[in-house]
């Protein structure tokens, strides 16, 4: 049977983790919002907004990757606590990920011509906005420890595929025919769509950490589960 540990020092060490890992996820699902806003807007400040933003990413995951190896090495976390310390780690590894896509998306936005088809920049903000709100709702899950949400949220990725495949075949079939605004933009569509696209995959990976954490095992999702 497992025991609780009683040192409050490595009480608040646990709660600073938790803190951290709240931080890192508040900024991180700023950085994909004002991103995923640029395509539209192609506003120039909010894309520098997403690389200072990523700045402050990449500090909190040094914080929390410093802080858990800490954990580990000065204290004797109990089964529930290590496996907490080892979710924390990978998950700030993908809020990483996910805050660079953030960054090189929002750049590759403003870069994009304002003549650019209206269609196709209607379904690569709409893929954003599905990929925004799967996010928010897996980072829920992880924080509420909720197992079916995050068994939801993971099922959601099949969707976001959908959308990703159904918007990169638009744009290889205008690019095939000679649209000129699809043709004139080179592969830079392609590689916003396949941003947002990798910070879902992200996301499921931080749904399948929240199994883990809850559980203690890692379980072999199904896409028909919770449908």
């Amino acid at each position: 049977m497992e025991t609780a540990h009683t040192d409050k020092n490595f009480e608040q060490k646990l709660n600073h983790l938790t803190d951290n890992l709240i931080k890192m996820s508040n900024i991180v699902e700023k950085q994909i919002e004002i991103a995923v806003n640029v395509i539209k807007s192609k506003d120039s400040s909010d894309a520098q907004t997403t690389q200072n933003l990523d700045e402050q990413v990449d500090e909190v995951e040094r914080d929390v990757r410093d802080l858990s190896f800490e954990i580990m090495t000065l204290h004797r976390p109990v089964a529930s606590d290590l496996r907490l310390v080892f979710t924390a780690l990978k998950v700030s590894k993908e809020l990483e990920r996910m805050g660079d896509h953030s960054r090189n998306l929002a750049k590759r936005a403003i870069s994009i011509s304002s003549s650019f088809d209206e269609d196709l920049t209607d379904q690569m903000h709409n893929l954003g906005k599905g990929v925004q709100k799967m996010v928010n709702q897996t980072l829920e899950s992880f924080f509420k420890k909720d197992e079916v949400q995050a068994r939801i949220s993971w099922n959601q990725d099949a969707e976001i595929d959908r959308q990703y495949k159904s918007l990169l075949s638009d744009l290889i079939e205008r690019m095939h025919n000679k649209e000129t605004s699809v043709v004139d933009e080179g592969t830079k569509p392609i590689l916003i769509a396949k941003s947002l696209e990798r910070i879902g995959d992200h996301a499921t990976n931080i749904a399948e950490e929240v199994i883990f954490n809850i559980t203690g095992h890692y379980i072999d999702l199904k896409k028909s589960d919770f449908e």
